[in-house]
């Protein structure tokens, strides 16, 4: 049987803020739903048989995340925010100073995540 602790419910509160939505509602009839089940242990849920994730499924997470931190460049220069944008604004007001920082941000990150992927990505191969 599941305990009634405010720690349990905490989630239900995170979503109803973010999503807007309060899940313990029934979407059909808007009746109330109860709690069941929680789990506490994230692994539960990445490894449901209990074995470890495939090492050709955390080397391609691992690619796709380094290749989502060299886009989210590209994408903050035409708009989407973050050091692209920085890059854009220093640009744009001839601030070389400020670009050459930013530039250099952008390169130490993208290369340390890509040598800490490739790491792991060796481990894995072993």
């Amino acid at each position: 049987m599941l305990s009634k602790r405010p720690a349990h419910y905490l989630w239900v509160v995170l979503i109803a803020c973010i999503y807007e939505v309060f899940p313990l509602l029934c979407p059909m009839c808007g009746g109330q739903m109860r709690l069941i089940a929680f789990i506490t242990q994230i692994e539960k849920i990445l490894t449901p048989s209990g074995s470890t994730p495939s090492p050709r499924m955390l080397s391609y997470s691992l690619y796709r995340w380094e290749n989502n931190i060299s886009a989210a460049a590209v994408l903050g220069v035409v708009g989407g925010g973050g050091l692209g944008q920085m890059l854009a604004f220093h640009m744009g007001l001839f601030q070389m100073a400020e670009t050459s920082t930013v530039l250099l941000a952008m390169l130490v990150l993208v290369a340390l995540v890509d040598a800490m992927s490739y790491g792991v990505r060796n481990a894995l191969s072993r």
